[in-house]
């Protein structure tokens, strides 16, 4: 692993205090700097375990094929939602991603009927305007 990987690891899963499944308990002397950091990073793995579900949907079908429909219906997700992330998975692929943008930026992008290059240059537009879904939205339609 390297050094750079393991940054964007830990930026992701290190979290303070004690962490479970269904809580977390920040450490009593946490201030609000601490506090801020861990509440952007506990965002940002929302927006990357729906990046996570498509990637892991497509590798399944393209590995296991028609057995992949059972694991992913043991999800307990709607079958809809998770053809939902395979499908924006597959349209913006891993390296036209953009971090500082959450799925739900890429999800309006692979919706529309665009080619791989307009999908690339539409999401590194939202970065650098900062604009947030509805906005992204709005310029796309009046583009359209």
């Amino acid at each position: 692993m390297t050094a750079e990987t393991q940054s964007a690891n830990e930026l992701l899963l290190v979290l303070p205090g004690k962490v479970t499944s269904t809580s977390i308990e920040p450490p009593r002397n946490m201030d609000y700097e601490e506090w801020r950091q861990v509440l952007f990073r506990v965002v940002q793995l929302k927006s990357a375990a729906q990046f996570w579900y498509g990637d892991l949907c497509l590798f399944a079908q393209s590995k296991f094929g028609e057995d992949s429909a059972q694991g992913i219906s043991e999800t307990g997700y709607a079958e809809q939602t998770m053809q939902k992330y395979c499908m924006v998975a597959n349209r913006i692929e891993p390296l036209m991603r953009v971090k500082e943008l959450s799925w739900s930026h890429h999800e309006v992008v692979a919706y529309a009927t665009l080619d791989t290059q307009e999908r690339i240059r539409w999401l590194e537009q939202a970065r650098q305007e900062n604009w947030n879904v509805r906005e992204l939205k709005e310029a796309l339609t009046d583009a359209g």
